[in-house]
């Protein structure tokens, strides 16, 4: 038995889900109501987003892992349909535009010195219709803006930046199958993954070679939950 194992996580399985399914939604509001140019912007929804934390688990002893980021700043591409016109023609153009994501490692512990880290992911944005629409109609495809390799490379800096501590990672709708595919990566990571959207084909097919995850947990959930006790 190694160093993480012999520690006992500090939040509960409703803690988790709370965390997946309505907090980290309300720090994403942070993320995209505030406009991130500099070094002093990004501090000031970091703290935003620790509050909704704290405020949230009634527990002021939370803190964001250090020297870890809580948000980055992506270029990516979309292929677009541009109608007919003189200088341009018409047909499909790809485009590139900058898009903000944030992920919360938070911890109960020395934000310095972390035993245990919840890595938490934000789920699918109704309210943006390109994440509404890849998560209604990709049907397992891959997706236009896919964050799967990137939040694997996050954990496996964090891994490697804090090898003894534990590491569990939580994930709601799209970013429940995000987190199933970090599971299957890294067998010594717990995940929660909540109303997963499909996998990937490409995770689909390490499912089918019979191996049992049993550091991935899946919940499906038919309502929205209520955390009255909470």
């Amino acid at each position: 038995m190694n160093q993480k194992d012999r520690i006992n996580s500090s939040f509960t399985e409703a803690e988790h889900q709370y965390i997946a399914m309505k907090i980290v939604y309300r720090t994403e509001n942070h993320v995209r109501g505030n406009e991130i140019i500099n070094d002093n912007d990004l501090e000031i929804v970091e703290g935003l987003m620790l509050n909704e934390y704290q405020a949230a688990l009634n527990d002021k002893s939370i803190k964001f892992v250090k020297d870890v980021p809580q948000y980055f700043d992506n270029t990516v591409t979309q292929e677009i349909y541009v109608p007919s016109d003189i200088s341009l023609g018409s047909g499909n153009v790809n485009y590139e535009f900058q898009n903000g994501n944030h992920v919360n490692a938070i911890t109960r512990g020395d934000p310095n010195n972390p035993d245990e880290i919840v890595v938490t992911f934000p789920g699918t944005d109704f309210g943006d219709r390109m994440d509404r629409d890849q998560t209604v109609f990709a049907n397992g495809s891959k997706r236009q803006i896919d964050y799967t390799e990137e939040a694997i490379q996050y954990i496996s800096d964090l891994k490697e930046k804090y090898p003894d501590a534990k590491i569990t990672v939580n994930g709601h709708s799209m970013a429940g199958k995000l987190v199933m595919a970090i599971g299957m990566m890294f067998p010594d990571v717990e995940v929660y993954a909540f109303n997963p959207t499909a996998l990937d084909k490409e995770y689909r097919k390490m499912l089918k070679e019979d191996q049992h995850y049993d550091n991935i947990n899946v919940f499906l959930q038919l309502n929205q939950i209520d955390f009255p006790s909470i």
